[in-house]
């Protein structure tokens, strides 16, 4: 019973805006934002990085959805530019456009 209460406890508190992000390393920023305008018609945020290994300038795309529009948009990450790099992180709680806005009145 303690189980299912913080289960329940805890959607109600963390889980009311759930949803993932994605982090694409690329070495093409800009295909990989319209891919998402495409596939999830939401914005994205380009990181300029460096690979570890031997300095190559690279770009972190990040992005975060639904599960459902960040699975879909892993897929064609992976048809668009195979050589690309994603993760894909649970998120428990996104504010901001495109998302809901909730408020806990207390």
């Amino acid at each position: 019973i303690e189980f299912v209460f913080s289960v329940v406890l805890d959607r109600i508190m963390l889980g009311l805006n759930k949803g993932n992000v994605a982090m694409i390393v690329t070495n093409d920023g800009m295909r990989i934002c319209n891919l998402i305008d495409v596939i999830c018609e939401r914005g994205a945020t380009i990181l300029d990085a460096r690979g570890g290994y031997n300095g190559t300038k690279k770009d972190v795309v990040m992005v975060a959805g639904t599960r459902r529009d960040i699975c879909s948009l892993s897929q064609a990450v992976k048809l668009e530019d195979p050589e690309a790099f994603t993760i894909i992180l649970d998120s428990k709680e996104v504010h901001g456009e495109g998302f809901k806005v909730t408020t806990i009145a207390g």
